[in-house]
């Protein structure tokens, strides 16, 4: 379970909504807001985040 307390810390440090360990609180986490948990937690490099993000504003 270390990266759930990964995403917890890294979700309360960025203001983003808490994260308990359960896998249905991740199913109902905005997807905008996982992309950019996942870009904090250094899973993804900026140019990838920021093609994430522009692709989900487009088809939004």
């Amino acid at each position: 379970m270390a990266g759930i307390n990964i995403a917890q810390e890294t979700a309360k440090n960025n203001k983003l909504p808490t994260i308990s360990s359960g896998e249905d609180n991740l199913e109902r986490y905005d997807t905008g807001k996982l992309i950019t948990l996942a870009y904090r937690m250094g899973l993804l490099s900026r140019p990838e985040y920021r093609r994430m993000i522009f692709t989900l504003r487009t088809l939004g």
